[in-house]
């Protein structure tokens, strides 16, 4: 799950507890106020939904085992 400024990750572990991780979202958008733009936007957002969908995949590799 993302909000506009964190994001948590659930995973269900082996032993069937539910993990849940928060953290703060570092957001290129707001910092640089040029990266706002529309097309500049979107491509940002992609790039840190891609990282942000890795670092949960990685995690979850984590924690399964």
């Amino acid at each position: 799950m993302r909000s506009p400024l964190k994001y948590a990750i659930a995973v269900r572990r082996p032993d069937k507890e539910i993990i849940l991780k928060i953290g703060k979202l570092k957001t290129l958008t707001n910092k640089l106020k040029f990266l706002k733009w529309p097309i500049f936007r979107g491509i940002i957002n992609l790039i840190e939904s891609l990282i942000l969908g890795l670092k949960a995949l990685t995690y979850s590799a984590e924690q399964a085992t």
